[in-house]
């Protein structure tokens, strides 16, 4: 797993760097394009099949011009958007197909941190325009906003937090993640977190919307009281962890005395 992420992360460096810092090359169009894999054209990252699709992981064929302004942004994302359905089938839990292109995020923002502030600012605008028109505001596209703002804060805004969260009543993990992401970004004052903090039920969420000093002290009491808990059942004579005997279908019983093992062979 951790050398597949690796190479997914060199693919997402090279191959998305080229949209940002791309050579200028006269005789080609303008334009960055990226192509979906061909058969059996496609680069392969790794030689295995993945097991979950029997596909494997490739690294998206990019074709690396002039740009023209303001289209850098965009053609990032209309990557970002696709990558899942390359990797992963569509029927697969969101979390495991965001998950899948982990090292594409953390290679566009080592490439948009490398390229500058304007360039992490067309980001943060495009990801604002395209959540607030509804052009991408599925819980995949969300998801891909609230991991690369949590890897880096500066792609996400007020107003691409505020369209994600608008209307969001579900506490999941995509509300976790956009929580994660308000979090990151410094959490910015706003109508929909009070709407959210009023509403909320699921004791991951209120975590989340805790100030971090309160919710770092609220895990280390959780901690510490499971030690002490842990602790207080060993003391009082238990041999096994918690659950063991149960999930073994089995009673414990204490070891036999020598006196009984001599017994037994008579």
């Amino acid at each position: 797993m951790i050398r597949v992420l690796g190479v997914a992360t060199l693919c997402g460096l090279f191959a998305l760097f080229g949209f940002i810092v791309g050579r200028r090359q006269r005789a080609a169009p303008a334009a960055a394009v990226v192509q979906p894999p061909a058969e059996p054209e496609a680069a392969v990252v790794s030689g295995r099949p993945r097991e979950s699709t029997g596909r494997r992981v490739v690294c998206p064929q990019v074709t690396t011009t002039e740009v023209p302004p303001g289209r850098t942004s965009e053609e990032i994302l209309s990557a970002l958007h696709r990558l899942p359905s390359m990797i992963t089938p569509e029927r697969a839990p969101v979390e495991a197909r965001v998950n899948s292109i982990e090292g594409y995020l953390l290679g566009v923002s080592l490439a948009l941190q490398a390229s500058g502030t304007s360039a992490l600012k067309a980001m943060s605008d495009q990801f604002a325009d395209e959540i607030c028109s509804g052009s991408h505001r599925t819980d995949l596209d969300l998801m891909i906003f609230g991991r690369l703002a949590m890897i880096q804060p500066a792609v996400s805004s007020e107003r691409a937090l505020g369209c994600a969260f608008d209307g969001r009543k579900k506490e999941d993990v995509v509300l976790w993640t956009l929580l994660k992401a308000w979090n990151s970004t410094g959490r910015p004052v706003m109508p929909a977190i009070a709407s959210i903090a009023s509403e909320a039920t699921d004791q991951r969420t209120k975590t989340l919307l805790l100030p971090p000093e309160e919710a770092r002290q609220q895990l280390m009491e959780q901690l510490a009281n499971g030690h002490r808990a842990l602790e207080a059942r060993l003391n009082a004579g238990a041999n096994t962890l918690p659950g063991a005997a149960t999930l073994s279908g089995t009673n414990t019983r204490p070891a036999p005395t020598t006196r009984e093992v001599a017994a037994s062979l008579r």
